[in-house]
């Protein structure tokens, strides 16, 4: 999935996707200014995280889900909860059935 970078700073902005397959992650910048964020997978809220470091960085894994239904849409919001949030890049991966060229 390509897409241009997503900032924020605003408390409550939120950023969301679907897709089918068996697992998907966010990367994104942490810092200094980093701040709390949540994500819901499929309606389920997960533990609040942070993008907060004392040591800026980019493309770092925020946040990953794995082993989920592959037939299954599923769709993941990131919701702001204050400081900078700085999403850089999202991957997800889809399995599909193996076809034999004989």
């Amino acid at each position: 999935m390509t897409f241009p970078q997503y900032t924020t700073s605003t408390f409550g902005s939120t950023l969301s996707y679907s897709f089918k397959g068996v697992h998907t992650q966010m990367y994104g910048a942490v810092g200094p200014s980093g701040g709390e964020y949540v994500v819901t997978l499929d309606g389920v809220p997960q533990k609040a995280l942070s993008s907060y470091n004392h040591v800026a960085g980019n493309d770092v894994v925020l946040w990953f889900a794995q082993e989920l239904n592959n037939d299954k849409t599923h769709t993941v919001t990131i919701t702001n909860l204050g400081g900078k949030l700085e999403i850089q890049a999202i991957q997800y991966t889809e399995l599909f059935p193996y076809t034999s060229d004989k």
